[in-house]
């Protein structure tokens, strides 16, 4: 923008007031042809008074404008002119304005009324704010003139870049200098005077030197630190960041937040990706809480699991732990036939139909029996009962010699017959016989079987052997005669009551339940096979069983054909000094309870 040339009038004074020599700037000289006003011969004049101008190109037809009266200024050369001060109302500095003859205005110089009383003013400001038509004086004592043109005479300023105007509050004076240099802080888009604004609206981010919009907004960043800074290419990485990380909202406030550790694959449910982190729980790497040493229960190891008794644990849809323990009781003879349960297809019989049948259910005709309260023994021989095979034979008897026992071939006083052996029916304890009496067959042959050698090392060989035999029939366990622990038996004898008491007080084979035998239980042991083994004059019985024909069981016989029977608890009921006895023949008799015998002691 132009500005409007403002002269400035130069007074100066003397110490004993002279009068003022008023002037404007004397220019050095004017090629360009303009006419220009730069001095007054006096600052101060009465109505009347001839006011000399000087100039350059002063030319006749100029005009002076003195308290709003316009008068012609007499140009009498090219360089001066005069006019007459008129009569003015006005007071102070009323200033005189010349102008061409076209009516553009020259300049305005300092013209005071002298009929008024004025004062001059004290101020310290620049001249270049104050009117033409203001005389004043510095704290220093200079007087000085306003070079602002306040004439009326010049149109407001009314648009921007107008020059040769005044100055309004709307349109006010600007320095282009200053403001060509400011114009980087002007927008683009604005033209103040002329200057164009280059100062650009932020179209990215992290820009600087831009105006901030509605979506580039301004950002605070006087609290940013050594926080992460999140982006769109570290966002994943940095929410899981054990360090804080720092972002602005739309508005441009900061925040610092934590990042969140806990976001990590042992957190998150198995095979879901949140932020880029894929979760693994639970897992083998990840187990869910309370995890023990049991085993967890998996569709591969479902079905052994619950069939064994190992612990083992699983979780419900609450994700609650729970734990338990297999049934192996769920076995395949425990599922009913044709059943399948947890890859275990059953065996059990649907009913048992025969006996001595396994794995099947018992009815009313084949029920269950517990086989360890059966023995063999407790069965008749050929007889069967769950599956045990009976071997007592209560009907026992001995295989006959046919040579001794032919009725083919009867002894004198004997009819002999021809039959052959229809009538060979004679039996004998004493056995040694090869062929069974006619009409018998292999279940009444009563041979070593029926015995058991019971003794510690099981068998009777030696003379420090405690000797005990068992009536497998009978259930009767029998010592050796005479019996003394760690002994052989020997050929002597005792009385009854004596023998009484020595079977009533023994320990003998680790029990000390011995007693006396009754002479039924005595028989029964020679019928059931136990007298095979009882020796005469040293020499076995024919058919005898090897286990107890030995002189290490029952010695009866000193070897010189003496014999003695053997004791029985039984008493005479007849005579009750009498008791029973047995003899090997075998003999029953009674015999005085004072005489001496060999006896055995039975549990």
């Amino acid at each position: 923008m132009k500005y409007q040339i403002l002269f400035t009038i130069a007074l100066a004074h003397s110490a004993c007031n002279s009068d003022l020599s008023i002037m404007g700037r004397f220019p050095v000289s004017n090629s360009n042809g303009k006419s220009e006003i730069f001095a007054l011969s006096k600052l101060k004049a009465a109505p009347g008074e001839l006011i000399k101008v000087s100039g350059y190109n002063l030319t006749p037809g100029m005009f002076v404008q003195v308290g709003g009266k316009v008068l012609a200024l007499d140009a009498r050369s090219s360089g001066s002119a005069s006019f007459v001060m008129p009569v003015t109302e006005g007071t102070g500095n009323i200033g005189a304005t010349f102008m061409a003859s076209d009516g553009s205005v020259l300049g305005t110089l300092a013209l005071l009324n002298s009929n008024q009383n004025a004062q001059i003013p004290v101020m310290d400001a620049d001249a270049s704010l104050i009117c033409l038509d203001i005389i004043y004086q510095n704290s220093e004592g200079h007087l000085k003139a306003g070079s602002r043109n306040c004439s009326s005479s010049l149109p407001l300023c009314e648009k921007d870049e107008d020059s040769a105007c005044v100055v309004t509050k709307d349109f006010r004076a600007l320095s282009i200098e200053t403001l060509d240099a400011a114009k980087s802080k002007m927008r683009i888009g604005l033209t103040l005077a002329g200057v164009k604004g280059t100062l650009a609206d932020c179209d990215a981010g992290n820009q600087a030197g831009c105006v901030a919009t509605s979506i580039f907004k301004t950002m605070d960043l006087t609290l940013a630190g050594t926080d992460i800074s999140l982006r769109s290419n570290n966002f994943n990485t940095a929410i899981r960041s054990p360090g804080n990380f720092e972002f602005w909202d739309s508005l441009g406030t900061r925040y610092s937040v934590p990042g969140a550790t806990n976001l990590s694959a042992a957190n998150l449910k198995n095979n879901v990706t949140i932020f880029g982190e894929t979760g693994q729980y639970p897992s083998v790497a990840f187990p869910l809480p309370s995890a023990s040493i049991a085993a967890d229960l998996t569709n591969a190891t479902f079905n052994a699991k619950v069939k064994s008794s190992a612990a083992f644990e699983y979780w419900d849809s609450a994700g609650n732990h729970q734990a338990g323990t297999g049934d192996d009781d769920l076995i395949v003879g425990n599922i009913k036939d044709t059943v399948s349960i947890f890859g275990s297809a059953g065996t059990f019989a649907p009913d048992c139909g025969t006996d001595g049948q396994i794995d099947c259910l018992a009815n009313v005709n084949y029920k269950a029996a517990k086989l360890t309260n059966i023995s063999a023994w407790d069965l008749r021989y050929g007889k069967s009962f769950a599956g045990v095979s009976g071997l007592s034979k209560l009907n026992c008897r001995s295989l006959a010699n046919q040579s001794i026992f032919n009725s083919d071939t009867m002894g004198p006083g004997n009819v002999a017959t021809t039959a052959g052996t229809v009538l060979d029916w004679w039996d004998t304890v004493s056995g040694g016989g090869g062929a069974l009496p006619f009409g018998w067959d292999s279940s009444s042959d009563c041979n070593q079987s029926n015995i058991t050698d019971l003794t510690t090392d099981g068998m009777c060989d030696t003379s420090s052997d405690d000797c005990v035999m068992r009536d497998n029939i009978s259930g009767l366990s029998w010592t050796e005669s005479m019996p003394s622990p760690g002994a052989a038996p020997i050929y002597a004898g005792l009385n009854w009551s004596d023998s009484v008491a020595l079977c009533d007080g023994l320990t003998f084979a680790g029990h000390s339940d011995w007693r006396l035998p009754t002479v039924k239980e005595t028989m029964s042991a020679f019928v059931n096979g136990v007298g095979i083994g009882i020796w005469y004059g040293g020499t076995p019985r024919p058919g005898g069983d090897s286990r107890v024909n030995n002189d290490k069981f029952i010695l009866a016989s000193d070897g010189a054909l003496s014999f003695s029977g053997l004791w029985t608890a039984t008493t005479d009921n007849q005579y009750p000094t009498k008791a029973y006895e047995m003899w090997p023949n075998p003999a029953m008799f009674t015999a005085n309870k004072t005489n001496t015998m060999i006896m055995t002691c039975v549990r």
